[in-house]
């Protein structure tokens, strides 16, 4: 039951962010970027973007959530910022898992030996994964992730 509570938190998150994400875009960032000479966001004007998106989300998500959240991951002022970041990052790249999925592709003219690729967040922040089929009997699991700051989590 818990996981449930936790995994449909993290559900309604990843919903809510996408769109606060470009709903402050619609907003805020595109009028900042045609005021700018050079359509680059300032320090000021990120900050107030970023300010935009976390008032979205915490006016959109349910109440029930931000408690799930909470309890399971951390204080929202904690890892918000970091979540929307890596929101922001999957927006500017929409179809990374087209793009992967296309790169890592064997060359070899046989069955394929890339296993679906698999993206999302965790407790711990987002993160993609996939494995190779190496043999037979062999397979190599391949996955990197953020923490909820933005930095590497870590290759497996």
């Amino acid at each position: 039951m818990a996981r449930k509570a936790i995994n449909d938190a993290l559900s309604e998150a990843e919903i809510v962010a996408t769109d606060a994400v470009r709903a402050t875009n619609q907003v805020l960032v595109d009028a900042f970027k045609q005021a700018s000479a050079d359509g680059k966001l300032t320090k000021e004007e990120a900050v107030a973007a970023m300010t935009m998106a976390k008032s979205y989300f915490l006016n959109h998500m349910t109440a029930g959530s931000k408690q799930v959240l909470e309890a399971a991951v951390a204080p929202l002022s904690e890892w918000l910022g970091g979540f929307l970041e890596a929101k922001l990052a999957t927006e500017k790249v929409p179809n990374v898992k087209g793009q992967v999925a296309t790169t890592a592709a064997p060359l070899s003219s046989g069955p394929s030996r890339l296993g679906p690729i698999r993206y999302g967040v965790s407790l711990q922040g987002p993160a993609v994964a996939t494995s190779i089929r190496l043999g037979e009997n062999a397979r190599l699991n391949v996955g990197a992730g953020l923490d909820w700051q933005g930095r590497p989590r870590g290759l497996r």
